[in-house]
């Protein structure tokens, strides 16, 4: 009897349970909705006014903003999703530049996001600066151990990717345009950093492998080592 009360508990809560899995569509079907409401909401801003660009949408829990906006319009993302109050998912998700946006760190939510095509934000972002976080490699291809940055960044902060396993290549974007010291410290697995053009300011370089190489991209700017 214990065995099999084993058998049916794992089956109902393991990687591939049943309860695992009905979440997941629940995830997926919620999601898919709400993409869709946004959809339409820009749709009917386009009916509305033909000079409504997607990109200036931007709305959050307490904000609402497009460039067509009557100014004595007010609102949030639940004018612009309505059925997202009250879900499991609100206050994770806002429109950046028209998209739907999940900020989130659970593995799980990050994958159904991905399979419905939401963007994913897993990193906790200071104004502008990236700061050390369990979820700063969330969004790394495991296969490559390649890892994009979003342009969203604006400062890697000290020790950012410090003690990390596992990351090979790091693509740095333009937007960013401080690196501090120790971001990358007793990295042991890094084997790339490719800098885009834009960054201006690079304090410090520290790890303790060596790299097989560092490319700057149409670099113009200035690095400072000290």
């Amino acid at each position: 009897m214990l065995v099999l009360a084993g058998i049916t508990i794992s089956s109902l809560s393991g990687d591939n349970g049943i309860l695992i899995n009905a979440s997941k569509a629940k995830y997926e079907t919620e999601l898919s909705q709400y993409n869709e409401e946004l959809q339409n909401y820009k749709t009917n801003k386009v009916l509305e006014n033909m000079d409504f660009e997607e990109e200036s949408l931007f709305s959050a829990e307490n904000s609402l903003e497009y460039n067509t906006k009557p100014d004595e319009e007010n609102g949030d993302i639940y004018d612009v999703i309505p059925s997202l109050e009250g879900s499991h998912f609100a206050g994770k998700l806002e429109v950046i530049k028209g998209e739907l946006v999940l900020n989130s760190q659970d593995k799980e939510e990050i994958k159904v996001a991905q399979s419905v095509g939401i963007v994913v934000n897993p990193y906790e972002i200071v104004e502008g600066e990236l700061i050390s976080s369990n979820g700063n490699l969330l969004l790394m291809d495991e296969g490559t151990g390649t890892l994009r940055l979003p342009e969203s960044v604006t400062s890697i902060g000290e020790g950012a990717f410090a003690n990390v396993e596992g990351l090979k290549t790091i693509i740095i974007p333009g937007s960013v345009k401080e690196i501090k010291r120790d971001a990358f410290r007793s990295n042991h697995t890094l084997e790339k950093l490719i800098i885009e053009e834009g960054v201006d300011n690079i304090k410090e370089i520290n790890i303790d492998n060596e790299l097989n190489s560092i490319q700057f991209k149409e670099h113009r700017g200035r690095v400072q080592q000290g």
